[in-house]
């Protein structure tokens, strides 16, 4: 399935599942946006994903921070979370 286009929210993907998946989606061309608290992983994380990739530090359960980061986005095609 191609993606291409697409923006993709993984929630709490910046390690094992979620990465995998952020990981996945990106070879199949979506722009690819992933939350976690750890900034030490989100760092791994981007460094994995690559420039194109954007990292945000969030705690999904942070509401107005999540709304926050939904509304800034232009398009959300398939959000993900992996808490």
């Amino acid at each position: 399935m191609s993606l291409a286009h697409s923006t993709v929210v993984i929630l709490g993907g910046s390690s094992d599942i979620g990465l995998a998946t952020a990981k996945a989606a990106k070879v199949e061309g979506a722009r690819v946006v992933v939350t976690g608290r750890s900034a030490d992983r989100l760092k791994s994380a981007q460094a994995l994903l690559g420039a194109e990739a954007r990292t945000v530090a969030l705690d999904v359960a942070d509401e107005a921070g999540t709304r926050a980061l939904f509304e800034k986005l232009d398009r959300v095609d398939p959000a993900v979370g992996s808490w």
